[in-house]
Protein backbone atom coordinates (compact mmCIF):
# COMPACT_ATOMS: atom_id res chain seq x y z
CA UNK A 1 0.00 0.00 0.00
CA UNK A 2 1.11 3.44 -1.50
CA UNK A 3 2.10 5.83 1.64
CA UNK A 4 2.44 8.93 -0.19
CA UNK A 5 -0.58 11.48 -0.19
CA UNK A 6 -2.59 11.92 -3.14
CA UNK A 7 -4.82 15.21 -4.25
CA UNK A 8 -7.17 14.37 -6.29
CA UNK A 9 -8.91 17.38 -7.56
CA UNK A 10 -12.33 18.08 -10.05
CA UNK A 11 -14.13 21.36 -10.91
CA UNK A 12 -14.31 23.09 -14.07
CA UNK A 13 -11.87 25.66 -15.65
CA UNK A 14 -11.53 27.78 -12.60
CA UNK A 15 -10.14 24.46 -11.25
CA UNK A 16 -8.31 23.31 -14.08
CA UNK A 17 -5.50 25.16 -14.38
CA UNK A 18 -4.43 29.15 -14.21
CA UNK A 19 -4.84 31.55 -17.47
CA UNK A 20 -2.79 34.06 -19.09
CA UNK A 21 0.67 34.25 -18.72
CA UNK A 22 1.86 30.29 -17.65
CA UNK A 23 2.46 29.03 -14.87
CA UNK A 24 0.87 26.32 -12.15
CA UNK A 25 -2.95 26.22 -10.49
CA UNK A 26 -3.80 26.60 -7.15
CA UNK A 27 -4.42 22.74 -7.05
CA UNK A 28 -0.83 22.06 -8.64
CA UNK A 29 1.00 24.46 -5.99
CA UNK A 30 -0.33 23.01 -2.91
CA UNK A 31 0.19 19.12 -4.14
CA UNK A 32 4.05 20.32 -4.37
CA UNK A 33 4.09 21.95 -1.38
CA UNK A 34 2.70 18.88 0.65
CA UNK A 35 4.53 16.55 -1.33
CA UNK A 36 1.28 14.59 -2.78
CA UNK A 37 0.68 12.61 -5.96
CA UNK A 38 -1.47 14.88 -7.77
CA UNK A 39 -4.65 14.05 -10.02
CA UNK A 40 -6.69 16.98 -11.82
CA UNK A 41 -9.62 16.06 -14.04
CA UNK A 42 -11.26 19.13 -13.86
CA UNK A 43 -12.98 19.98 -17.00
CA UNK A 44 -13.53 23.63 -18.69
CA UNK A 45 -17.32 24.51 -18.96
CA UNK A 46 -17.87 20.92 -16.50
CA UNK A 47 -20.73 20.90 -14.33
CA UNK A 48 -21.88 20.18 -10.85
CA UNK A 49 -23.62 16.92 -12.33
CA UNK A 50 -20.00 15.61 -13.89
CA UNK A 51 -18.30 16.88 -11.20
CA UNK A 52 -20.27 14.18 -8.78
CA UNK A 53 -20.39 11.93 -11.44
CA UNK A 54 -16.49 11.68 -12.50
CA UNK A 55 -15.88 11.87 -8.67
CA UNK A 56 -17.46 8.89 -8.15
CA UNK A 57 -16.22 6.92 -10.79
CA UNK A 58 -12.83 7.20 -9.50
CA UNK A 59 -13.53 6.48 -5.61
CA UNK A 60 -12.66 3.00 -6.60
CA UNK A 61 -9.38 3.43 -7.24
CA UNK A 62 -8.72 6.72 -4.15
CA UNK A 63 -7.45 5.04 -0.71
CA UNK A 64 -9.05 7.53 1.73
CA UNK A 65 -6.60 6.57 4.18
CA UNK A 66 -3.88 8.28 1.75
CA UNK A 67 -5.93 10.82 -0.06
CA UNK A 68 -7.30 14.37 0.32
CA UNK A 69 -10.19 15.31 -1.92
CA UNK A 70 -10.43 19.17 -3.39
CA UNK A 71 -13.49 20.51 -5.40
CA UNK A 72 -14.19 23.63 -6.86
CA UNK A 73 -17.77 23.40 -7.39
CA UNK A 74 -19.06 24.69 -10.60
CA UNK A 75 -22.09 27.08 -11.96
CA UNK A 76 -25.77 25.94 -11.41
CA UNK A 77 -26.93 26.07 -15.06
CA UNK A 78 -24.68 23.76 -16.69
CA UNK A 79 -25.46 19.77 -16.39
CA UNK A 80 -24.78 16.82 -19.19
CA UNK A 81 -26.67 15.16 -21.05
CA UNK A 82 -26.04 11.42 -22.39
CA UNK A 83 -26.16 11.27 -25.71
CA UNK A 84 -24.76 9.23 -28.68
CA UNK A 85 -23.07 6.77 -26.16
CA UNK A 86 -20.90 9.71 -24.58
CA UNK A 87 -21.86 12.42 -22.05
CA UNK A 88 -22.15 15.86 -23.37
CA UNK A 89 -21.18 18.80 -21.14
CA UNK A 90 -24.52 21.77 -21.19
CA UNK A 91 -22.86 25.07 -20.43
CA UNK A 92 -24.16 28.39 -20.81
CA UNK A 93 -21.49 29.81 -22.25
CA UNK A 94 -21.58 29.06 -26.47
CA UNK A 95 -18.03 29.42 -26.60
CA UNK A 96 -17.96 25.83 -25.50
CA UNK A 97 -19.11 23.38 -28.29
CA UNK A 98 -22.50 22.19 -28.22
CA UNK A 99 -23.07 18.95 -30.58
CA UNK A 100 -24.82 20.05 -33.31
CA UNK A 101 -27.45 17.25 -33.10
CA UNK A 102 -28.53 19.01 -29.45
CA UNK A 103 -28.48 22.19 -30.13
CA UNK A 104 -32.18 22.91 -30.13
CA UNK A 105 -32.28 21.12 -26.93
CA UNK A 106 -29.14 23.84 -25.10
CA UNK A 107 -31.47 26.44 -26.11
CA UNK A 108 -34.52 25.45 -24.81
CA UNK A 109 -32.73 24.41 -21.73
CA UNK A 110 -30.38 27.64 -21.09
CA UNK A 111 -33.92 30.08 -21.96
CA UNK A 112 -35.99 27.66 -19.30
CA UNK A 113 -33.79 28.09 -16.23
CA UNK A 114 -34.42 32.27 -16.37
CA UNK A 115 -38.26 31.52 -16.86
CA UNK A 116 -41.16 31.83 -14.76
CA UNK A 117 -39.92 34.12 -12.54
CA UNK A 118 -36.83 32.40 -11.75
CA UNK A 119 -38.57 29.80 -10.00
CA UNK A 120 -36.74 27.24 -12.43
CA UNK A 121 -33.53 28.49 -11.49
CA UNK A 122 -34.56 27.66 -7.87
CA UNK A 123 -35.58 24.22 -8.02
CA UNK A 124 -32.24 23.31 -10.36
CA UNK A 125 -30.08 25.46 -6.93
CA UNK A 126 -32.27 23.06 -4.85
CA UNK A 127 -31.20 20.05 -6.45
CA UNK A 128 -28.28 20.83 -7.21
CA UNK A 129 -27.79 21.95 -3.13
CA UNK A 130 -29.09 18.24 -2.15
CA UNK A 131 -26.61 16.77 -4.65
CA UNK A 132 -24.04 17.81 -3.26
CA UNK A 133 -24.53 17.77 -0.06
CA UNK A 134 -25.80 13.79 -0.18
CA UNK A 135 -22.37 13.58 -2.49
CA UNK A 136 -20.26 15.06 0.50
CA UNK A 137 -21.87 12.81 3.19
CA UNK A 138 -20.66 9.59 0.69
CA UNK A 139 -17.44 10.68 0.59
CA UNK A 140 -17.31 11.29 4.76
CA UNK A 141 -19.04 7.80 5.32
CA UNK A 142 -16.77 6.04 3.05
CA UNK A 143 -13.45 7.92 4.83
CA UNK A 144 -12.19 10.38 2.64
CA UNK A 145 -11.41 13.79 3.77
CA UNK A 146 -12.12 16.24 1.21
CA UNK A 147 -12.28 20.20 1.10
CA UNK A 148 -14.92 22.17 -1.14
CA UNK A 149 -14.75 25.42 -2.76
CA UNK A 150 -16.78 27.30 -5.22
CA UNK A 151 -15.37 28.67 -8.17
CA UNK A 152 -17.31 31.35 -9.98
CA UNK A 153 -20.48 32.12 -7.97
CA UNK A 154 -22.64 30.79 -5.18
CA UNK A 155 -25.90 28.63 -6.02
CA UNK A 156 -27.22 28.30 -2.06
CA UNK A 157 -29.07 30.66 -3.21
CA UNK A 158 -27.97 33.82 -5.84
CA UNK A 159 -31.04 35.19 -8.17
CA UNK A 160 -34.54 33.90 -6.67
CA UNK A 161 -36.50 35.75 -4.50
CA UNK A 162 -36.37 32.60 -1.76
CA UNK A 163 -32.65 32.93 -1.36
CA UNK A 164 -33.62 34.85 2.18
CA UNK A 165 -35.19 32.10 3.18
CA UNK A 166 -33.10 30.87 6.04
CA UNK A 167 -32.48 27.20 4.24
CA UNK A 168 -29.23 25.33 5.36
CA UNK A 169 -28.48 21.92 5.18
CA UNK A 170 -26.22 19.99 8.10
CA UNK A 171 -22.83 20.29 6.75
CA UNK A 172 -20.01 18.12 8.47
CA UNK A 173 -17.21 20.18 9.54
CA UNK A 174 -14.87 22.06 8.19
CA UNK A 175 -16.04 20.97 4.55
CA UNK A 176 -16.15 24.34 3.08
CA UNK A 177 -13.45 26.82 2.69
CA UNK A 178 -15.85 29.70 2.87
CA UNK A 179 -19.08 30.01 3.39
CA UNK A 180 -21.30 28.92 0.08
CA UNK A 181 -24.38 30.38 1.06
CA UNK A 182 -25.53 33.91 -0.37
CA UNK A 183 -24.77 36.17 2.97
CA UNK A 184 -26.94 39.19 3.38
CA UNK A 185 -25.57 42.07 5.72
CA UNK A 186 -27.36 45.46 5.53
CA UNK A 187 -29.74 44.20 3.02
CA UNK A 188 -26.57 43.64 0.72
CA UNK A 189 -25.83 40.32 -0.82
CA UNK A 190 -22.46 38.84 -1.01
CA UNK A 191 -21.31 35.62 -1.75
CA UNK A 192 -17.60 34.07 -1.26
CA UNK A 193 -15.89 31.70 -3.90
CA UNK A 194 -12.55 31.50 -5.45
CA UNK A 195 -13.32 34.28 -7.87
CA UNK A 196 -14.98 37.15 -5.41
CA UNK A 197 -11.76 36.34 -3.57
CA UNK A 198 -8.97 37.56 -6.11
CA UNK A 199 -11.27 39.90 -6.63
CA UNK A 200 -11.10 41.14 -3.55
CA UNK A 201 -7.72 41.08 -3.72
CA UNK A 202 -7.02 43.07 -6.38
CA UNK A 203 -6.37 40.47 -9.23
CA UNK A 204 -7.40 40.65 -12.62
CA UNK A 205 -8.80 38.55 -15.04
CA UNK A 206 -6.77 36.96 -17.70
CA UNK A 207 -9.15 36.34 -20.10
CA UNK A 208 -12.47 37.75 -21.30
CA UNK A 209 -14.27 34.65 -19.36
CA UNK A 210 -13.26 35.64 -16.19
CA UNK A 211 -10.34 33.18 -15.47
CA UNK A 212 -7.77 34.61 -13.08
CA UNK A 213 -3.76 33.88 -13.88
CA UNK A 214 -0.75 32.14 -11.55
CA UNK A 215 -0.73 35.46 -9.67
CA UNK A 216 -4.84 34.55 -7.87
CA UNK A 217 -3.88 30.85 -8.16
CA UNK A 218 -0.67 31.33 -5.82
CA UNK A 219 -2.75 33.77 -3.39
CA UNK A 220 -5.59 31.06 -3.91
CA UNK A 221 -3.29 28.19 -2.87
CA UNK A 222 -1.91 29.80 0.15
CA UNK A 223 -5.15 31.18 1.51
CA UNK A 224 -6.50 26.89 0.93
CA UNK A 225 -3.12 25.93 2.78
CA UNK A 226 -3.79 25.54 6.15
CA UNK A 227 -6.87 23.91 5.74
CA UNK A 228 -5.43 21.32 3.29
CA UNK A 229 -2.72 21.10 6.08
CA UNK A 230 -5.57 20.30 8.51
CA UNK A 231 -6.69 17.54 6.08
CA UNK A 232 -3.34 15.93 5.54
CA UNK A 233 -2.37 16.14 9.42
CA UNK A 234 -5.84 14.18 10.01
CA UNK A 235 -4.77 11.28 7.85
CA UNK A 236 -1.49 11.23 9.78
CA UNK A 237 -3.54 10.59 13.16
CA UNK A 238 -5.61 8.23 11.85
CA UNK A 239 -2.18 5.85 10.51
CA UNK A 240 -0.42 6.34 13.52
Amino acid sequence: MASTRHLFVNGDSHTARAYGTTGPSAAQLLATRFACTFENIALPGGSNQRIIRTTQEKLKDLDPAYTVILIGWSSFERTEWFYDNQWHAVCGDSGYAVDPTLKHLWHQHMQSWQADDNHEAWRRQQDQHHAIWVFHNLLHDLGFEFLFYQGCKTFFFDGCPEQDRPFKLPWHANCWSHDPYVIVEDDQRRADSFSHWCESQGFQHADNRAHFGPDAHAAWADRLAPMLEQKILNLNRRLS
